[in-house]
Parts: structure tokens; C-alpha cells; sequence
């Protein structure tokens, strides 16, 4: 990995990472945090993707495409909806919660690459999986 990719996954990584901590602090209710934080993230996406040129019609998803498309926004709908209480109960230890959350999205995403990509689970991807337990373990 380059340094401009290494520097672009930081950025990503403390977006990521600190929205959930900033509308914790905010005590704001989940449904105030969801709404604002999808809502004025989608105003702010679509129009930057749509005059970068990276939607037109010439890039339209085939039908099955959009079907996994539709599936993966339910799926992360629903994952922000049982997310979101989380930030907003003040009994809920948020920072442990924001530290867990990414490290067990890497273990799905290696785990769903396996299952729909086919990817082979090596044994360093398998001892990975130890690191990412003690990385839970240590950072919560």
C-alpha cells in the first residue's frame, strides 16, 4: 500500500471512526443521530459523485448488480438502526463499542469475501482472526 492510500485510509479511518463519538457527544436521541448523520451524508455524496462524472447512465448497475446494491443498503440500514440507540444511551460505553465495531467489520468482510468471492482463508488470514479478538480485547 502506497503512502497516498495509507494517508486517504487515516482520513477514512477518523471519519469512520469519530462520527460515532461526535453524535454521542452531541446527546442527541438515535433517531436525531441517524436521520442527521445519513441524511446529510447522502446530500453531501451524491451530488460529488454525480458531477465527478462516477454516475451516469452510461454506469447504470445491470438488474442483478442493483439487487445486491439494494441488499447491501437494507442490510446497513438496519445495521445503523440497532446502531445508533448504542450512541445515544449514555449506560452504553460508546468508545469501546467504535473500537469493537471496525474490528469485527474487517473479520465479516474477510469472512463474506470467503463466502460470496470464494477467497481462500489462509492460515494468516485465520491467525488474523486471533489478532483482531486481542485487538478487542486490549482497545475496549
Amino acid at each position: 500500500m502506497g503512502l497516498k492510500t495509507l494517508l486517504i485510509a487515516v482520513f477514512v479511518a477518523l471519519g469512520f471512526g469519530g462520527w460515532p463519538i461526535v453524535a454521542n457527544y452531541s446527546e442527541a436521541n438515535s433517531g436525531w443521530i441517524g436521520t442527521i448523520i445519513f441524511a446529510v451524508g447522502t446530500a453531501i455524496v451524491f451530488p460529488l459523485f454525480l458531477f465527478s462524472g462516477q454516475i451516469s447512465m452510461d454506469s447504470v448497475p445491470s438488474k442483478k448488480g442493483m439487487l445486491w446494491l439494494l441488499t447491501a443498503a437494507i442490510v446497513n440500514g438496519v445495521a445503523v438502526f440497532v446502531y445508533t440507540p448504542r450512541l445515544a444511551d449514555k449506560t452504553t460505553p460508546v468508545g469501546p463499542l467504535v473500537v469493537t465495531v471496525p474490528i469485527l467489520m474487517v473479520a465479516c468482510a474477510v469472512l463474506l469475501d470467503w463466502i460470496l468471492n470464494g477467497v481462500v482463508l489462509t492460515p494468516g488470514k485465520i491467525f488474523g482472526f486471533g489478532f483482531a479478538a486481542v485487538a478487542i480485547y486490549f482497545l475496549s
